[in-house]
């Protein structure tokens, strides 16, 4: 399942998933939300696929004039 992000509780971490543009698993992954922050924890092993994919949207949010 997906994380809802923002309902993350303070101090807790939980386990989600990234996905394509169709909603298909690309990858695990575990968010914590450090209050001030939010870390997110990728598979070392997947790193050369989730990086690049991450950075790419990452660029299309900040190019439509959202701050992350």
């Amino acid at each position: 399942m997906v994380a809802e992000v923002p309902e993350i509780a303070e101090g807790t971490a939980t386990l989600s998933l990234i996905t394509n543009e169709r909603g298909g698993i690309i990858d695990d992954t575990i968010i914590t939300n450090f209050s001030d922050h939010i870390f997110m924890v990728i598979n070392a092993g997947c790193k050369h696929k989730d990086i690049p994919h991450l950075q790419n949207h990452l660029a299309e949010f900040r190019a439509s004039g959202k701050d992350a």
